[in-house]
């Protein structure tokens, strides 16, 4: 980011960290026009020269460029684009990502992971219970949906990005498989940035996290004698032969203190994604240390009110670290 003075005794200080930050998120918003679905790109008097990139078309009617998606008009000598502030998730292989079952057919399951393209999960690519490494017979692809059904939240990997696009999933680990006990949020997949461990467990909390690539976070109770951690029970219910420690912890009751914690720390993701914050453990224990501190109930963490509060936590934070490095300011 580029670097803005500030006095740290300026009562502004924060307020223009967070513009800025801002004004970095969205590649120099404030400097670029805005434009909506059907709004007419000013491209100057050499329209005929002018490429047309993602993100516009023209008119059927006529030769005028337009925007087909919501956005920030930018232009490379001739070539006019518009890039949406928020784009659909754009998968990487190692990816870890949480998603729903669509569909169940063909030895497949199909997941909504939010992304571009088609996702998809093979039979193959689910270890049998017990580990048993065989062919996968018409048996088998009769009893998918007693693995995983319809509507059901996975914990998967990707395995390969297609040519065209389309995702291949795998879930050959106990890591991965079917989540009970918690609940999903959505955020912009943009703020959970890639790092080597995805599965969380907030110990002051005492609860668990899954920060899925593809902006899903699941949030649980941690159980520390939990044989599969993160409330995983993979292949469970598979043709009637789950393990019965998995199947017993996933049936286990969760207390209501367990369920409040549960919904403290979905909140806290859900503020920070209003406002477009970096999502990973310590943020997350930040808002809500910071929820805690101003007795704020978890129904709203989510307000204005909160929200400023938080920014301007957000942007004291930054300031400290840049001074701890001997810089003043960001």
């Amino acid at each position: 980011m580029a670097a803005v003075r500030i006095n740290k005794l300026d009562p502004a200080g924060p307020r223009k960290i967070i513009e800025a930050s801002l004004q970095e998120a969205l590649g120099g918003f404030t400097t670029h026009q805005v434009v909506s679905v059907g709004d007419q790109l000013d491209v100057g008097e050499a329209s005929e020269t002018i490429l047309r990139g993602h993100g516009t078309q023209t008119r059927p009617d006529s030769d005028a460029l337009v925007a087909s998606v919501v956005g920030v008009v930018e232009r490379v000598d001739q070539l006019v684009t518009v890039r949406t502030v928020r784009s659909r998730y754009l998968a990487e292989v190692g990816d870890v990502v949480v998603g729903r079952v669509a569909e169940i057919g063909g030895k497949r399951w199909r997941l909504d992971l939010g992304s571009r393209h088609e996702a998809t999960l093979l039979l193959s690519a689910v270890d049998l219970p017990g580990g048993v490494q065989r062919r996968r017979t018409a048996e088998d692809e009769l009893a998918m949906r007693a693995v995983f059904a319809e509507g059901a939240a996975l914990a998967v990997e990707v395995q390969s990005v297609h040519n065209d696009g389309s995702l291949a999933l795998h879930a050959r680990s106990a890591r991965y498989g079917a989540l009970g006990q918690g609940t999903l949020v959505r955020v912009p997949a943009a703020l959970v940035r890639r790092q080597a461990r995805h599965f969380q467990r907030l110990e002051a909390l005492g609860v668990d996290a899954i920060l899925g690539c593809n902006g899903a976070v699941w949030v649980c109770p941690a159980r520390l004698g939990r044989a599969q951690a993160h409330g995983l029970f993979s292949a469970t219910q598979y043709r009637g032969t789950a393990a019965a420690d998995g199947a017993a912890q996933a049936q286990e009751p969760v207390s209501k203190a367990e369920r409040q914690q549960v919904a403290r720390v979905a909140q806290a993701v859900r503020a920070l994604g209003a406002l477009y914050l970096p999502i990973d453990a310590p943020s997350i224990d930040e808002v809500v240390r910071l929820a805690d501190a101003e007795g704020l109930p978890t129904p709203d963490m989510c307000r204005a009110g909160f929200l400023a509060t938080l920014a301007g936590r957000i942007a004291q934070l930054r300031v400290a670290a840049y001074e701890d490095n001997g810089e003043e300011g960001s």
